[in-house]
């Protein structure tokens, strides 16, 4: 795979709406951040607490991204998928270079205090 920047826009300090019809990420203030498709887990995490400006004290311990399970109508329908490795981070960034009318990846982060 060759390397390319990802668009992703994260949600955090807020919800994850579940409903019948899929995922829906709820945040009163996202940020955008760019990934290399080629990064690991932990530093997705790490550029993702830079740019939400993290408290000192605080880390992103999750990650789930919107995944595409099916298309019904006119729409896509979304599942929130947590990443717990880099294999599904690879996974996550093949699933988007399959979907060429995609322009972004949407990540929903949960902070936690730094573990000790």
């Amino acid at each position: 795979m060759t390397s390319l920047s990802v668009i992703v826009i994260v949600y955090y300090n807020d919800t994850i709406t579940i409903t019948k019809h899929g995922s829906t990420f709820v945040s009163s203030s996202p940020k955008i951040v760019q990934l290399d498709n080629k990064v690991s887990l932990d530093a997705s995490k790490q550029a993702i607490g830079n740019k939400i400006s993290l408290l000192n004290g605080k880390v992103v311990m999750y990650i789930h991204f919107l995944c595409p399970v099916s298309f019904v109508g006119d729409c896509f329908q979304y599942r929130a998928c947590m990443l717990q490795d880099d294999e599904e981070i690879i996974t996550m960034f093949s699933i988007f270079g399959k979907l060429f009318n995609f322009t972004c990846l949407e990540f929903y982060v949960i902070t936690v205090d730094t573990p000790t």
